[in-house]
């Protein structure tokens, strides 16, 4: 009766902890200005290559964020040009060990970022 209690309460701190580490990595954005060098579908997972003006390398991806309500991301990995320069809003943290890659949530060409001012 006491393990089933202490097991209670340990799942439920797993759970809590686990639901805070995906809101924090759906909520917390980044915007880099990247020029696209290559792109890549896998299935349920579109893969775009970039490099800043730096000459760092970033690799992030397209697909579909239900707790943020974004269900058209293929629209906006179908919008990219390889060889363009965007401005890209992303969530998530990149973590190689793990695969996990920063997503997509907007992508505006420099054009277009022009055009807003």
């Amino acid at each position: 009766m006491k393990g089933d209690i202490i097991a209670l309460i340990a799942l439920s701190i797993i759970l809590v902890l686990l639901f805070s580490a995906i809101c924090v990595g759906t909520f917390n954005e980044t915007q880099y200005t990247v020029t696209v060098s290559g792109k890549e579908r896998a299935p349920k997972t579109h893969y775009v290559f970039c490099e800043d003006d730096k000459g760092n390398y970033h690799e992030f991806i397209c697909v579909d964020v239900p707790l943020r309500g974004l269900y058209y991301t293929s629209k906006i990995y179908n919008e990219i040009e390889i060889g363009e320069t965007y401005e890209f809003t992303v969530i998530g943290y990149r973590i190689p060990f793990f695969g996990i890659h920063q997503k997509i949530i907007n992508a505006r060409t420099k054009e277009q970022e022009n055009d807003d001012k």
